[in-house]
C-alpha cells in the first residue's frame, strides 16, 4: 500500500525577502513522499507560501500574541490525535522553543506517550545548550565562540563604541533568537542595537567577526540519533544575512562524530544547523549559531541527493 502519512508544516512566510523554512520542507517531503497529504500551518493569513501548490490543505491558527502556549499546545495535541500517522514539523524558531518547553511543563504523561513524539522538536534542555551567544554545543564541537559584548541594562553607549573600536569593523549585532545584522561604522550599530532591543528587551549583543568561510551544516536526527547530514559552503547571502545559494559537499568524518555525539547528549530530534565561519586557512572554526529548525534552502540539499526532512517521517512513523 501507498504511504500516505500527514505532515503539518508551519512556518510558510516569503514576505519582505526573510523567508521561512516551511515550503522549503514541504517540497522536500513531497519530493519523497509524493502520496502524501502535507498540511501548511501558519499564523497570518498574509503569509505568503500559504499559496505554494505543494500543500494540499491550509490551516491558520491564532497563535503569536493572539493565544498562550498553553492553547497552542493544545491545538497541536487536537491535530494529532485526530490523525495518528500525523507529524508536527514547526520551522519557526520561537514556536520551536515554546512547543519544547509546552512539552517539558505543560505536557501531561499521556500526551507525551501519544503524541510528544511525533512533534519534531528537541529537548527543552537542547536550547541551553545552543543558547547564543555562547552556544555551548558548538564549542564542543571544537568551534571557538567569537568575542561578543552582551547588552543590559548597564551597557552604555561608550561600551559598545569602545567593543567596536578595540575589534574594528565590520560588528555584528544579534538577537538572542533570530535577528543579525551586519555593521560597517558605528553608526550603523547604533541603529541595529536599538530597532534590536526594542525587538527584543533583553539579550541582543555584539559580536565580532570573523575572517573566513560562512559555512553551515544541516542536520536531522530523532531522539539523539543523527538520520543525515551535509554542510553548504555559503557563496552568496542576502541583505538580511540568508544563504542565497553555496556548494554543498559531506561534513568532515571527525567533525561528523563529534555532532553525532552532541546530538546524542541532548537527544536532539528534528531538524538543525549548524552555522560556523571556517577561517581561510582552514584551521579554525567560530561557532555562529545553532539553529533548533532547517534552514530555508533545505529543498537546494535534495539535489544534492540528501533529503533531510523526509529522512524523519520513516524514522518516526
Amino acid at each position: 500500500p501507498l504511504f500516505q502519512p500527514t505532515i503539518f508544516v508551519s512556518g510558510t512566510a516569503m514576505n519582505d525577502g526573510n523567508c521561512l523554512p516551511g515550503v522549503g520542507v514541504a517540497r522536500s517531503i513531497r519530493s519523497r513522499f509524493p502520496n502524501a497529504r502535507i498540511v501548511a500551518v501558519d499564523f497570518s493569513e498574509e503569509s505568503a507560501g500559504l499559496t505554494d501548490p505543494v500543500f494540499d490543505d491550509v490551516l491558520v491558527i491564532a497563535f503569536a500574541g493572539n493565544s498562550t502556549v498553553a492553547e497552542h499546545w493544545r491545538d497541536v495535541v487536537d491535530l494529532l490525535d485526530a490523525d495518528k500517522r500525523a507529524l508536527y514539523i514547526p520551522t519557526i524558531d520561537l514556536e520551536v522553543e515554546l512547543l519544547a518547553r509546552a512539552i517539558d511543563t505543560l505536557a501531561t504523561p499521556a500526551e507525551r506517550e501519544r503524541v510528544a513524539w511525533r512533534v519534531m522538536v528537541p529537548p527543552a534542555a537542547g536550547f541551553d545548550a545552543t543558547e547564543k551567544p555562547e552556544i555551548t554545543a558548538g564549542q564542543a564541537l571544537g568551534m571557538t565562540c567569537p568575542t561578543f559584548l552582551a547588552g543590559t541594562d548597564g551597557t552604555s553607549q561608550h561600551d559598545l563604541y569602545a567593543f567596536c573600536f578595540e575589534h574594528g569593523f565590520p560588528i555584528y549585532v544579534k538577537g538572542p533568537s533570530y535577528g543579525a545584522t551586519l555593521c560597517n561604522s558605528w553608526f550603523e550599530v547604533k541603529d541595529a542595537f536599538t530597532s534590536l532591543t526594542k525587538l527584543w528587551g533583553d539579550g541582543v549583543f555584539l559580536q565580532a567577526s570573523e575572517q573566513g568561510f560562512g559555512m553551515g551544516i544541516k542536520f536531522a536526527a530523532v531522539d539523539g540519533e543523527l538520520t543525515g547530514a551535509i554542510k553548504t559552503r555559503k557563496a552568496m547571502q542576502t541583505s538580511m544575512s540568508k544563504n542565497w545559494c553555496g556548494q554543498l559537499s559531506p561534513v568532515e568524518p571527525e567533525l561528523l562524530e563529534l555532532i553525532k555525539e552532541q546530538v546524542a547528549e541532548m537527544r536532539w530530534t528534528g531538524g538543525g544547523e549548524i552555522e560556523y565561519t571556517e577561517s581561510l586557512d582552514g584551521q579554525s572554526r567560530f561557532i555562529v549559531d545553532w539553529n533548533p529548525r532547517f534552514p530555508a534552502n533545505i529543498f537546494a540539499a535534495c539535489h544534492a541527493g540528501v533529503n533531510l526532512p523526509a529522512a524523519l517521517v520513516p524514522h518516526v512513523m
